[in-house]
């Protein structure tokens, strides 16, 4: 199957989500702070894929991707710094496209999105290897209690493999987890796999704050 054509369904991707990709039309977001060319070209077939499969696309980025008529430049975030404009130049992005699911790629976007769109949306955010998840890195305590505080606006965290699924839960991350790996066996799958994901996203919308004092010690932040 050819990320240009409109993809079908497996029983394991509707297994793993509940919602098969696909199934009703959808306006999205994708968002992505890097230039790395890698997860460029996964952003743009992704975009590619969604759009062949009926859905309104669009990529925010800071080269082009996906379809051309739907991409809107925005900045690299090479720095902690250049988080306050970025969210600021989100916003409007986001009041034009008004995207029914908005999907983060990457560390930098997964906090100026979430910061931007602060829960009003369905947010699914896919950190690759970047940030806490690139491997090898201890999250700061400032960092776990942004983590924590924003899977309260995170409909979907989609990790790669069981480590980071792990890493994550050990951090205390408790939005709804799913591993790309454990529902696609293939590079086609991966991105259907990923549509069922946002999907299902749109379908439940943004989970209520899963914060307990109990659980979680101290008090509970409010979204």
């Amino acid at each position: 199957m050819s990320p240009h054509t409109s993809p079908g369904t497996s029983n394991g991707i509707v297994g793993v989500t509940g919602c098969p990709p696909y199934s009703a039309r959808l306006r999205v977001l994708h968002v992505v702070g890097t230039a790395d060319p890698q997860l460029r070209e996964f952003v743009d077939a992704v975009a590619r894929h969604q759009q062949a499969g009926g859905w309104d696309v669009s990529v925010a980025s800071p080269t082009p991707a996906g379809p051309a008529d739907g991409w809107h430049e925005w900045p690299v975030l090479d720095t902690p710094r250049a988080v306050p404009a970025a969210v600021a130049s989100l916003r409007p992005l986001l009041s034009g496209v008004d995207p029914e699911v908005l999907v983060l790629h990457g560390a930098g976007a997964g906090t100026a999105g979430r910061l931007a769109a602060r829960g009003d949306r369905p947010t699914v955010y896919v950190p690759h290897r970047t940030g806490f998840f690139a491997g090898g890195r201890r999250l700061r305590p400032v960092d776990r209690l942004w983590e924590r505080r924003a899977c309260g606006w995170t409909s979907a965290l989609v990790l790669l493999d069981a480590a980071q699924a792990m890493a994550a839960t050990a951090a205390g991350m408790t939005a709804p987890q799913f591993v790309l790996s454990a529902s696609a066996e293939t590079v086609d799958g991966s991105y259907a796999a990923l549509a069922a994901i946002v999907a299902r996203a749109h379908v439940f919308g943004t989970p209520a704050v899963t914060w307990s004092p109990e659980a979680r010690g101290g008090t509970a932040p409010r979204p």
